[in-house]
């Protein structure tokens, strides 16, 4: 059978694969390639999201909301 995953989304497995078993170990992700690509992969997923949802402002409002005894 022969494998026909896109080159970057084996990447991206064969990453996620390499933290989960640090991570099994105990161990730190410390292989400067694979937190850059971890960091460029987060970056662009947190773009789309903004992109999509423009700024999602919750958190604050709700605290303030709380912490006043606002009704909103």
């Amino acid at each position: 059978m022969a494998n026909t995953e896109e080159p970057a989304a084996m990447q991206e497995r064969d990453d996620l694969e390499e933290v989960y078993r640090l991570y099994a170990e105990g161990k730190r992700v410390t292989d400067p390639d694979l937190i850059k690509r971890i960091r460029e992969r987060s970056e662009a997923a947190r773009r789309a999201v903004f992109e999509r949802n423009g700024l999602l402002d919750i958190a604050v409002p709700s605290i303030r909301a709380l912490r006043d005894g606002d009704e909103q």
